[in-house]
Protein backbone atom coordinates (compact mmCIF):
# COMPACT_ATOMS: atom_id res chain seq x y z
CA UNK A 1 0.00 0.00 0.00
CA UNK A 2 1.06 3.26 -1.03
CA UNK A 3 0.04 6.39 0.02
CA UNK A 4 0.77 10.05 -1.41
CA UNK A 5 0.03 13.53 0.01
CA UNK A 6 0.36 16.85 -1.58
CA UNK A 7 0.20 19.95 0.75
CA UNK A 8 0.52 22.64 -1.94
CA UNK A 9 0.69 23.08 -5.66
CA UNK A 10 2.54 25.76 -7.55
CA UNK A 11 0.68 28.62 -8.76
CA UNK A 12 1.09 27.92 -12.79
CA UNK A 13 -0.94 24.73 -12.13
CA UNK A 14 -4.23 25.19 -13.60
CA UNK A 15 -7.64 24.15 -11.67
CA UNK A 16 -7.65 20.85 -13.22
CA UNK A 17 -4.26 20.00 -12.09
CA UNK A 18 -4.89 18.29 -8.38
CA UNK A 19 -7.21 15.82 -10.53
CA UNK A 20 -4.86 14.96 -12.70
CA UNK A 21 -2.16 14.24 -10.86
CA UNK A 22 -4.56 12.33 -8.70
CA UNK A 23 -5.35 10.07 -11.67
CA UNK A 24 -1.41 9.55 -12.78
CA UNK A 25 -0.92 8.84 -8.77
CA UNK A 26 -3.55 6.09 -8.46
CA UNK A 27 -2.55 4.72 -12.36
CA UNK A 28 1.08 4.20 -11.19
CA UNK A 29 0.48 2.41 -7.91
CA UNK A 30 -0.85 4.53 -5.71
CA UNK A 31 -3.56 3.05 -3.41
CA UNK A 32 -4.25 6.35 -1.62
CA UNK A 33 -4.07 9.85 -2.79
CA UNK A 34 -4.70 13.00 -0.80
CA UNK A 35 -4.10 17.13 -0.46
CA UNK A 36 -4.30 19.06 2.57
CA UNK A 37 -2.68 22.33 3.27
CA UNK A 38 -0.34 22.04 6.47
CA UNK A 39 -3.05 22.55 9.09
CA UNK A 40 -2.59 21.68 13.26
CA UNK A 41 -5.53 19.23 12.77
CA UNK A 42 -3.92 17.53 10.13
CA UNK A 43 -0.49 17.15 11.80
CA UNK A 44 -1.99 15.87 14.62
CA UNK A 45 -4.15 12.86 13.12
CA UNK A 46 -2.37 10.05 14.24
CA UNK A 47 -3.65 8.17 11.25
CA UNK A 48 -1.93 10.59 9.07
CA UNK A 49 0.85 8.23 7.86
CA UNK A 50 1.88 9.11 3.87
CA UNK A 51 4.44 7.18 2.40
CA UNK A 52 5.37 9.90 -0.23
CA UNK A 53 5.14 13.55 -0.08
CA UNK A 54 4.83 16.01 -2.91
CA UNK A 55 6.70 19.00 -2.55
CA UNK A 56 6.88 22.69 -4.00
CA UNK A 57 9.06 25.27 -2.97
CA UNK A 58 6.54 26.95 -0.58
CA UNK A 59 5.81 23.39 1.60
CA UNK A 60 8.08 23.73 4.76
CA UNK A 61 10.31 21.21 5.31
CA UNK A 62 11.61 22.59 8.59
CA UNK A 63 8.33 22.36 10.42
CA UNK A 64 7.19 18.97 9.02
CA UNK A 65 10.39 17.01 10.15
CA UNK A 66 9.47 17.52 13.76
CA UNK A 67 6.59 15.48 13.81
CA UNK A 68 6.17 11.72 14.53
CA UNK A 69 4.92 10.66 11.12
CA UNK A 70 7.69 12.03 9.36
CA UNK A 71 10.56 9.77 10.14
CA UNK A 72 7.89 7.27 8.55
CA UNK A 73 8.15 9.24 4.94
CA UNK A 74 10.30 7.08 3.18
CA UNK A 75 10.92 9.59 -0.04
CA UNK A 76 9.79 13.15 -1.39
CA UNK A 77 9.36 13.91 -4.69
CA UNK A 78 10.23 17.76 -5.60
CA UNK A 79 9.22 18.39 -8.72
CA UNK A 80 10.67 21.89 -8.51
CA UNK A 81 14.62 22.19 -8.57
CA UNK A 82 17.19 23.44 -6.26
CA UNK A 83 17.91 23.50 -2.64
CA UNK A 84 16.12 26.66 -1.09
CA UNK A 85 13.35 24.84 0.72
CA UNK A 86 15.40 21.79 1.97
CA UNK A 87 18.41 23.94 4.41
CA UNK A 88 21.13 21.94 4.25
CA UNK A 89 21.30 21.46 8.34
CA UNK A 90 18.61 19.59 8.17
CA UNK A 91 19.27 17.01 4.96
CA UNK A 92 20.24 14.18 6.86
CA UNK A 93 17.32 14.04 8.54
CA UNK A 94 15.21 13.97 5.50
CA UNK A 95 14.08 10.52 2.95
CA UNK A 96 15.72 10.78 -0.29
CA UNK A 97 14.68 13.76 -2.07
CA UNK A 98 14.01 13.41 -6.37
CA UNK A 99 14.31 16.55 -7.65
CA UNK A 100 12.81 17.67 -10.82
CA UNK A 101 15.79 20.04 -12.23
CA UNK A 102 15.42 18.44 -15.53
CA UNK A 103 11.56 19.46 -16.72
CA UNK A 104 12.29 23.37 -16.91
CA UNK A 105 16.21 23.09 -17.37
CA UNK A 106 15.69 23.62 -21.10
CA UNK A 107 12.94 26.53 -20.77
CA UNK A 108 15.04 28.96 -18.31
CA UNK A 109 18.42 27.75 -20.62
CA UNK A 110 16.22 29.84 -23.14
CA UNK A 111 15.00 32.58 -21.44
CA UNK A 112 19.14 33.29 -20.23
CA UNK A 113 20.04 32.96 -23.95
CA UNK A 114 17.03 34.96 -25.43
CA UNK A 115 18.26 37.97 -23.26
CA UNK A 116 21.63 37.31 -23.99
CA UNK A 117 20.78 37.87 -27.95
CA UNK A 118 18.43 41.06 -27.19
CA UNK A 119 20.88 42.79 -25.39
CA UNK A 120 24.15 41.49 -27.11
CA UNK A 121 22.95 40.92 -30.22
CA UNK A 122 20.43 43.36 -31.25
CA UNK A 123 20.57 45.77 -33.81
CA UNK A 124 21.31 49.63 -33.22
CA UNK A 125 18.25 50.37 -34.41
CA UNK A 126 16.28 47.64 -32.62
CA UNK A 127 15.61 45.55 -35.45
CA UNK A 128 16.17 42.07 -35.56
CA UNK A 129 20.15 41.23 -34.92
CA UNK A 130 22.34 42.66 -38.22
CA UNK A 131 19.47 43.07 -40.67
CA UNK A 132 18.29 46.35 -42.29
CA UNK A 133 14.17 46.77 -41.63
CA UNK A 134 13.27 46.13 -45.57
CA UNK A 135 11.91 43.14 -47.60
CA UNK A 136 14.93 42.39 -49.04
CA UNK A 137 17.53 40.88 -46.15
CA UNK A 138 20.67 43.37 -46.02
CA UNK A 139 22.87 42.39 -43.56
CA UNK A 140 25.66 44.50 -42.00
CA UNK A 141 27.76 43.41 -38.88
CA UNK A 142 28.09 47.28 -38.02
CA UNK A 143 24.08 46.91 -36.65
CA UNK A 144 25.42 44.84 -34.12
CA UNK A 145 25.83 46.01 -30.62
CA UNK A 146 28.75 43.81 -30.36
CA UNK A 147 30.94 43.27 -33.90
CA UNK A 148 31.38 39.30 -32.91
CA UNK A 149 29.78 37.86 -29.98
CA UNK A 150 32.57 35.40 -30.29
CA UNK A 151 34.72 38.06 -28.64
CA UNK A 152 33.06 38.78 -25.36
CA UNK A 153 33.33 36.79 -22.27
CA UNK A 154 30.79 35.31 -20.58
CA UNK A 155 30.84 34.03 -16.69
CA UNK A 156 28.22 31.45 -15.73
CA UNK A 157 27.55 30.57 -12.21
CA UNK A 158 26.45 27.10 -11.41
CA UNK A 159 26.99 24.58 -13.88
CA UNK A 160 24.05 22.38 -12.97
CA UNK A 161 20.84 21.40 -15.89
CA UNK A 162 20.48 25.21 -16.78
CA UNK A 163 24.21 26.40 -16.73
CA UNK A 164 25.46 23.31 -18.73
CA UNK A 165 22.95 24.27 -21.73
CA UNK A 166 24.15 28.06 -21.18
CA UNK A 167 27.47 27.26 -21.31
CA UNK A 168 27.95 24.96 -23.75
CA UNK A 169 26.05 26.79 -26.48
CA UNK A 170 27.64 30.16 -25.94
CA UNK A 171 31.51 27.70 -26.23
CA UNK A 172 29.90 26.08 -29.32
CA UNK A 173 30.05 30.07 -30.68
CA UNK A 174 33.35 30.58 -29.67
CA UNK A 175 32.55 32.46 -26.98
CA UNK A 176 35.47 32.04 -23.75
CA UNK A 177 32.97 30.86 -21.01
CA UNK A 178 34.08 30.76 -16.98
CA UNK A 179 32.39 28.72 -14.62
CA UNK A 180 31.90 29.38 -11.25
CA UNK A 181 30.54 26.19 -9.29
CA UNK A 182 32.11 24.93 -6.36
CA UNK A 183 30.45 21.40 -6.47
CA UNK A 184 31.83 20.18 -9.88
CA UNK A 185 35.08 20.25 -12.07
CA UNK A 186 34.40 21.05 -15.34
CA UNK A 187 36.81 22.61 -17.46
CA UNK A 188 37.40 25.97 -17.71
CA UNK A 189 36.08 26.47 -13.87
CA UNK A 190 37.31 29.72 -11.64
CA UNK A 191 39.03 27.95 -8.94
CA UNK A 192 38.80 30.63 -6.66
CA UNK A 193 36.34 29.98 -3.80
CA UNK A 194 35.18 33.54 -3.58
CA UNK A 195 34.14 35.16 -7.31
CA UNK A 196 35.79 38.58 -5.95
CA UNK A 197 38.95 36.69 -5.84
CA UNK A 198 38.82 36.11 -9.44
CA UNK A 199 40.84 38.31 -11.11
CA UNK A 200 39.20 38.37 -14.90
CA UNK A 201 36.03 39.09 -13.26
CA UNK A 202 36.53 43.12 -14.57
CA UNK A 203 36.49 41.50 -18.48
CA UNK A 204 33.19 39.54 -18.34
CA UNK A 205 31.11 40.97 -20.61
CA UNK A 206 27.92 39.01 -19.13
CA UNK A 207 26.71 37.24 -16.26
CA UNK A 208 24.69 34.69 -16.07
CA UNK A 209 23.09 33.11 -12.48
CA UNK A 210 22.12 29.82 -13.01
CA UNK A 211 22.61 27.98 -9.54
CA UNK A 212 20.44 26.83 -6.63
CA UNK A 213 19.69 29.10 -3.78
CA UNK A 214 22.04 27.77 -0.28
CA UNK A 215 22.87 29.37 2.96
CA UNK A 216 26.25 30.11 1.61
CA UNK A 217 24.90 32.00 -1.53
CA UNK A 218 22.39 34.18 -0.07
CA UNK A 219 22.96 38.19 -1.68
CA UNK A 220 26.56 36.68 -2.46
CA UNK A 221 26.27 39.02 -5.60
CA UNK A 222 26.44 42.07 -4.00
CA UNK A 223 28.65 45.57 -3.70
CA UNK A 224 31.81 44.64 -4.28
CA UNK A 225 31.13 42.23 -6.91
CA UNK A 226 29.30 44.65 -9.02
CA UNK A 227 31.62 47.35 -8.57
CA UNK A 228 34.50 44.48 -9.90
CA UNK A 229 32.33 44.27 -13.03
CA UNK A 230 32.76 46.38 -16.46
CA UNK A 231 30.88 49.50 -17.07
CA UNK A 232 28.37 47.83 -19.37
CA UNK A 233 27.69 44.21 -17.81
CA UNK A 234 25.02 42.43 -18.64
CA UNK A 235 23.54 40.32 -15.52
CA UNK A 236 20.70 37.57 -16.20
CA UNK A 237 19.16 35.76 -13.45
CA UNK A 238 16.15 33.45 -13.84
CA UNK A 239 17.69 31.26 -10.56
CA UNK A 240 16.42 32.58 -7.21
CA UNK A 241 16.54 36.19 -6.07
CA UNK A 242 17.88 35.75 -3.05
CA UNK A 243 21.15 35.39 -4.76
CA UNK A 244 21.43 38.76 -5.72
CA UNK A 245 21.37 42.12 -3.22
CA UNK A 246 19.26 43.44 -5.17
CA UNK A 247 19.80 47.47 -4.00
CA UNK A 248 23.16 46.79 -4.71
CA UNK A 249 22.52 45.68 -8.55
CA UNK A 250 20.41 48.61 -8.36
CA UNK A 251 22.77 51.05 -7.48
CA UNK A 252 24.90 49.61 -9.80
CA UNK A 253 22.72 49.99 -12.52
CA UNK A 254 22.42 53.90 -11.55
CA UNK A 255 25.85 54.24 -11.38
CA UNK A 256 26.68 52.53 -14.89
CA UNK A 257 23.85 53.38 -17.63
CA UNK A 258 25.04 51.42 -20.26
CA UNK A 259 24.73 48.39 -17.68
CA UNK A 260 21.58 46.00 -18.28
CA UNK A 261 20.46 43.62 -15.78
CA UNK A 262 17.09 40.97 -16.82
CA UNK A 263 15.75 39.41 -13.52
CA UNK A 264 12.66 36.91 -13.52
CA UNK A 265 13.25 36.22 -9.76
CA UNK A 266 13.15 38.55 -6.63
CA UNK A 267 13.83 38.27 -3.11
CA UNK A 268 10.38 38.43 -2.25
CA UNK A 269 7.45 37.21 -4.39
CA UNK A 270 5.19 38.06 -5.84
CA UNK A 271 7.23 41.05 -5.81
CA UNK A 272 6.06 45.10 -6.68
CA UNK A 273 7.41 45.28 -10.50
CA UNK A 274 6.03 49.04 -10.42
CA UNK A 275 8.44 50.22 -7.91
CA UNK A 276 11.18 49.34 -10.28
CA UNK A 277 9.88 51.56 -13.33
CA UNK A 278 12.49 54.30 -12.46
CA UNK A 279 15.35 51.77 -13.59
CA UNK A 280 15.38 52.42 -17.86
CA UNK A 281 18.11 49.68 -17.87
CA UNK A 282 16.71 46.85 -15.51
CA UNK A 283 14.02 44.55 -17.70
CA UNK A 284 11.78 42.04 -15.35
CA UNK A 285 9.66 39.22 -16.17
CA UNK A 286 7.56 37.47 -12.96
CA UNK A 287 9.36 34.23 -12.21
CA UNK A 288 7.72 32.79 -16.14
CA UNK A 289 11.08 31.54 -17.18
CA UNK A 290 10.29 28.08 -16.48
CA UNK A 291 7.04 28.12 -17.69
CA UNK A 292 6.55 26.56 -20.67
CA UNK A 293 3.22 24.48 -22.77
CA UNK A 294 4.25 21.33 -21.67
CA UNK A 295 5.09 22.24 -17.86
CA UNK A 296 2.81 20.43 -16.43
CA UNK A 297 2.88 17.33 -18.43
CA UNK A 298 6.37 17.11 -17.73
CA UNK A 299 5.79 17.62 -14.25
CA UNK A 300 3.14 14.42 -14.57
CA UNK A 301 5.28 12.14 -16.49
CA UNK A 302 8.35 12.82 -13.84
CA UNK A 303 5.71 12.15 -10.98
CA UNK A 304 4.58 8.47 -12.54
CA UNK A 305 8.09 7.55 -13.08
CA UNK A 306 8.87 7.88 -9.68
CA UNK A 307 5.31 6.05 -8.14
CA UNK A 308 5.91 3.31 -10.86
CA UNK A 309 9.45 2.68 -9.85
CA UNK A 310 8.85 2.71 -6.39
CA UNK A 311 5.38 0.61 -6.49
CA UNK A 312 7.59 -2.11 -8.63
CA UNK A 313 10.59 -2.20 -6.44
CA UNK A 314 10.33 -0.10 -3.43
CA UNK A 315 12.85 2.52 -2.59
CA UNK A 316 15.95 1.05 -3.98
CA UNK A 317 14.33 0.51 -7.52
CA UNK A 318 13.33 4.36 -7.41
CA UNK A 319 16.47 4.97 -6.36
CA UNK A 320 18.24 3.25 -9.10
CA UNK A 321 16.71 5.41 -11.68
CA UNK A 322 15.99 8.79 -10.43
CA UNK A 323 18.13 11.56 -9.29
CA UNK A 324 18.09 12.68 -5.85
CA UNK A 325 18.99 15.98 -3.93
CA UNK A 326 22.33 14.83 -1.95
CA UNK A 327 24.37 17.04 0.86
CA UNK A 328 26.64 18.79 -1.52
CA UNK A 329 30.51 19.01 -0.82
CA UNK A 330 33.29 21.51 -2.74
CA UNK A 331 35.85 20.04 -5.20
Amino acid sequence: MIWAHRFDISTYHQSSYLEKERDVLTKNGCHQVSFGHLTSSLLADQSFKPDLLITTSYTPIDKLVEFPWFKDVKAIIHPNSGYDNFPENILEKLPPIFVGNKIRAQAVAEYNLTAYFHFRGRGRSGNSPGFGNTHQLAWDRKMLVNPLLSNSQSLVIGYGCVGKIVANTLMAMGQKVHIFDPYVNVQGKIREDDLIKFSKLAEMDQVFVCCSLTTENRNFLNKKFFDCLKKDFLIINAARGELIDLPALLSALKNNPQAQAVLDVFPQEPYDLESLKGHPNLHTTSHLAGVHPALEQGVLEFIAAITQDFAKGGLPLALAQHTVLKPVTKV
